[in-house]
C-alpha cells in the first residue's frame, strides 16, 4: 500500500518525518480496495477487503512495521501479515501519521495482524506483488517462513533480547475490526470514502434513539413545563443554580438533534418528528413563562433576564461548538452523559423563559433579543451536529449537500443581526477601557469612572451609560459639566448619532 514501507527511523528528524508524510499522501487518492482471502499454515480461513497487505518477517522499521512491532522476530519461525482496510482516506492517513511519528502503541482500527508460518493470499481484482520494492508478479501468491534456513551469528544481546519471543505453534489472528459481512465487504469493495462510514449495527443504534427522541411524549411535555418553571422563577430570583438546573431538566436538545440528523439525511420521518417536538416545546415555553409574567405584579430586570438580551457571534460559537459536542455525545454511548454538560453550555429553555417574559411584560424588545439568542443556539446546533454527523460517516457527501446548505444558509441570515451586536460589544469594551483607565482632572478634584454598565436604546437612539464616579469630595455643578463634556470627548470617536445619557453615582474615596 501507498507509504506503508516508508521507513521511519526512531532518530530521523522531524523534517525527514513529514517530508515522508508528504510524499506518502501524494498517492493516497489511488487506494482501491479487493476482495481478499487468506489461508494460513493452520488452515484458517479469512475473507475481507483490503487496500494491502504488508508482508514481514522482522523489524525493517517501516511505517508497517511500526504499527506491529510487538509481532515482529526474526526468530520466531513467523511471518507477520499486516492487513491494510481503511475505512476512509481520512482514516489512512490517521494510520500514516502515527505510523511515521510513532504516536500510538495500539493496533488502529481497521487493521488486521495475521502471525502465521504460511500464508496463501488471494485477490480479487488481483494485487500487485512487489518483493523488497522490486515488481513480482500479481496474486494468488503464498509466503512461507522456512526454519533454520541460514545460520544466523548475533551477539548475546540479540539472543537475549528475542529469548522471550521463541516460536510456538500458536498462530495469531487479530481481524475482529475489518469488514466481515457482505453488506459491509460489498460497500468497502466499490470505493474508499474521503471519509469514513459508520458501520450498519451503529447505524441502526443511532437512528433507533434519534427517532424516538423526535417524538413528542407525555414525558417531554412535563419535563419542558417543570424546566419552563424553573427558568421563569430562577430569571425572576436572579439565581444562576435555579436556571442551571432548569437547562439540565430541559429535554431541547435530544429532538434538536434528531432534526439536525432529519435535515443532513433529508429523512421527511425524522425531520418531520423532530421539529414538530421542537415547535411543541417552543411553544410550551413561550406560554408558560408569558403566564408566570403576566401574573406576576412586578416587572424587574434582572442580570439572569438582562444578560440574555445582547446575543453576539460569540453566542453562535457556543452553539456551534455544543452541536459538535452533541453529535459526538450522541455518537459514542460511552460520554453520553456528557449531554448534561452541553446543555448548560447552550441553555435552550432561558432565552425562550425571556422571550416569554417579554411578552408577558408587552416589551417587543426584550422579545426579539431573547427569541434571537434561541434562534442562534437552534441554527448553530442543527449545522454543526449535521456536519459532525456527516464527518462520523452516518451520510455521504454528495446526499448532505442540500441539508447543511440549508442550515448554512440560516445560520448566514442569523449572523447578521449577531454581526451588529457583536460589533456593539467591542465598541462598549473600548468605551469602558478609555473611560476606567485614567483618572479625570477637573477644576479641583481627580475623579475615576468604575462600574460601567452600558445599554443601547432604539427609540430614542441613545447610549446610556451607568457608571460609579469616585472622588475624595462631592462634585459641585460645575464639575459635574465638564466631567459629562469629559466623557463625551473621550468616547466620541466610539460614537455615531447616538445621544449619551450619563447616569452617574457619585462615592468617596478618603
Amino acid at each position: 500500500p501507498h507509504g506503508m514501507m516508508a521507513r521511519a527511523r526512531k532518530n530521523d528528524a522531524a523534517t525527514h518525518r513529514i517530508w515522508m508524510l508528504l510524499k506518502s499522501l501524494s498517492h493516497i487518492f489511488r487506494l482501491k480496495k479487493s476482495l481478499i482471502r487468506l489461508k494460513t499454515f493452520k488452515e484458517q480461513q479469512i475473507e475481507t477487503t483490503a487496500s494491502g497487505i504488508v508482508i514481514l518477517s522482522h523489524d525493517d522499521h517501516s511505517c508497517a512495521a511500526a504499527l506491529v512491532r510487538p509481532f515482529l522476530s526474526s526468530g520466531n519461525g513467523k511471518l507477520t501479515a499486516l492487513i491494510i482496510s481503511p475505512s476512509s482516506v481520512i482514516a489512512y492517513i490517521g494510520y500514516l501519521f502515527k505510523a511515521i511519528f510513532r504516536f500510538t502503541k495500539t493496533l488502529p482500527k481497521a487493521v488486521g495482524v495475521v502471525l502465521t508460518q504460511r500464508v496463501e493470499i488471494e485477490a480479487d481484482p488481483p494485487l500487485e506483488v512487489e518483493v523488497d520494492g522490486a515488481a513480482f508478479r500479481k496474486t494468488p501468491v503464498t509466503f512461507e517462513i522456512h526454519k533454520k534456513a541460514f545460520r544466523l551469528c548475533a551477539s548475546d544481546a540479540f539472543w537475549k533480547k528475542e529469548a522471550y519471543r521463541q516460536s510456538d505453534e500458536k498462530e495469531v489472528v487479530k481481524v475482529s475490526t475489518l469488514p466481515s459481512g457482505k453488506d459491509e465487504i460489498d460497500y468497502t469493495k466499490r470505493h474508499i470514502p474521503f471519509l469514513p462510514h459508520a458501520d450498519t449495527a451503529k447505524y441502526q443504534e443511532l437512528f433507533t434513539s434519534l427517532r424516538e427522541e423526535a417524538r413528542t411524549t407525555t414525558t417531554f411535555v412535563v419535563l419542558i413545563i417543570l424546566s419552563t418553571l424553573l427558568a421563569t422563577v430562577g430569571l425572576f430570583l436572579n439565581s444562576a443554580s435555579v436556571v442551571i438546573g432548569a437547562m439540565l431538566l430541559a429535554p431541547l436538545m435530544q429532538p434538536i438533534v434528531s432534526t439536525s440528523m432529519g435535515l443532513l439525511r433529508f429523512d421527511p420521518d425524522l425531520l418531520g418528528h423532530g421539529m414538530r417536538t421542537v415547535t411543541v416545546g417552543v411553544a410550551l415555553v413561550l406560554g408558560t413563562s408569558f403566564m408566570i409574567a403576566w401574573q406576576l405584579p412586578f416587572q424587574t430586570m434582572t442580570p439572569e433576564i438582562a444578560g440574555r438580551l445582547h446575543p453576539t457571534l460569540l453566542d453562535l460559537i457556543v452553539a456551534i461548538v455544543s452541536g459538535i459536542a452533541a453529535a459526538y455525545a450522541k455518537n459514542n454511548p460511552k460520554i453520553i452523559g456528557s449531554l448534561a454538560g452541553v446543555s448548560i453550555a447552550v441553555a435552550l429553555v432561558p432565552p425562550i423563559a425571556t422571550a416569554g417574559i417579554g411578552l408577558g411584560w408587552k416589551n417587543s424588545a426584550i422579545f426579539q433579543s431573547a427569541f434571537l439568542l434561541f434562534l442562534t443556539n437552534f441554527a448553530g446546533i442543527i449545522f454543526a451536529a449535521a456536519l459532525t454527523f456527516m464527518l462520523l460517516g452516518f451520510s455521504a457527501i454528495r446526499k448532505a449537500t442540500r441539508g447543511l446548505l440549508i442550515s448554512l444558509t440560516t445560520l448566514a441570515l442569523i449572523s447578521i443581526p449577531l454581526y451588529f451586536s457583536y460589533s456593539l460589544m467591542i465598541t462598549d469594551a473600548h468605551i469602558r477601557e478609555i473611560l476606567q483607565s485614567d483618572e479625570i482632572r477637573l477644576e479641583q478634584h481627580r475623579v475615576r469612572i468604575e462600574n460601567i454598565y452600558i445599554t443601547h436604546t432604539h427609540t430614542p437612539q441613545q447610549i446610556v451609560l451607568k457608571c460609579d464616579v469616585v472622588s475624595d469630595a462631592p462634585l459641585d455643578p460645575k464639575e459635574r459639566s465638564m466631567l459629562k463634556r469629559e466623557v463625551l470627548r473621550e468616547i466620541a470617536p466610539y460614537l455615531k448619532k447616538e445621544k449619551v445619557v450619563l447616569e452617574a453615582l457619585e462615592r468617596y474615596r478618603y
